[in-house]
């Protein structure tokens, strides 16, 4: 009778958790605006905030460290009994041995109005790969390239697009002929979306299609590096997040974007509407 009656009170426990609804996600104005976005998609884990004084924290954006995050070396709080310098050193090399989680990769997040999207995950998805491919277009044009767009399987399956990069002034993205090609491509898998009722109000409102970047199959730009170091991938993925909504970010991981022959991005950050966002909070704010 004892084991009935627990469980008969686990049920009514369980039954109760699972009927209340979940509690909206707020903006915490004690993160970054980085942060709060991940949070918002349910992948902040491994992440984390970097503090640095406030009039510091556009020139770490300018600095020419960028790239390498050097330029957070002198600003990062300092555990006891460490210098800045090596206190930095240490968020740095934490952010680029993750693992292969969610924040180790690039991935695309969005919140697509169920409006914009259609009323079925089929035409959501081919609304992103459309606004992918036309985004991805006027960028390399922005940066005088010239595209062309390769979509694998007759050209029907739009899960896989190869936009090919040219510009005669950059070795790798010239075209020699007979090649039609150049060695310069961005790659985009695009998955299907799933609806959801947003539960933080600063990503969205009402009912959306949601890119979840937490799930196996997750929409993300992909880099070729097997021939070595082909273009700028940080700025064109500026470029590029200049020309989607303002409901897509995108979000690239440390160690997963080229910027120079010999330099990766370090730090995670996310881009949107051609503003960079750092995992970085000004002291004070």
């Amino acid at each position: 009778m004892r084991k009935l009656n627990l469980l008969i009170l686990t049920g009514c426990i369980l039954i109760f958790f699972g009927c209340t609804p979940k509690k909206p996600i707020t903006y915490n104005q004690e993160n970054s605006n980085a942060l709060n976005i991940v949070t918002a998609a349910g992948m902040s884990y491994g992440l984390k905030d970097v503090h640095a004084p406030k009039d510091t924290v556009s020139d770490i954006i300018d600095s020419k460290a960028f790239g390498t995050a050097y330029g957070l070396a002198s600003y990062y709080s300092p555990t006891p009994g460490l210098s800045s310098s090596r206190s930095a050193g240490m968020a740095i090399l934490s952010w680029s041995l993750l693992p292969k989680t969610p924040a180790a990769r690039n991935s695309i997040i969005a919140w697509m109005p169920e409006n914009f999207g259609g009323n079925s995950k089929d035409k959501a998805f081919n609304r992103m790969a459309d606004l992918l491919i036309e985004a991805t277009e006027k960028a390399a044009n922005d940066l005088e390239y010239n595209t062309s767009v390769y979509i694998p399987k007759n050209r029907t399956d739009k899960r896989g697009l190869v936009i090919n990069l040219v510009n005669p002034d950059i070795k790798k993205c010239s075209v020699t002929p007979p090649d039609t090609k150049s060695y310069c491509n961005i790659v985009y898998k695009v998955r299907h979306p799933h609806k959801i009722k947003n539960i933080a109000n600063y990503v969205g409102s009402s009912t959306t299609w949601f890119f979840d970047p937490m799930e196996s199959g997750y929409t993300a730009p992909i880099f070729i590096n097997k021939y070595g170091f082909q273009f700028n991938q940080l700025e064109i993925m500026i470029a590029v997040s200049k020309h989607l909504p303002d409901w897509v970010y995108i979000y690239l991981a440390p160690n997963e974007v080229n910027i120079t022959d010999k330099e990766k991005l370090k730090m995670p950050l996310i881009l949107n509407k051609g503003n960079v966002h750092l995992f970085v909070k000004p002291e004070g704010s």
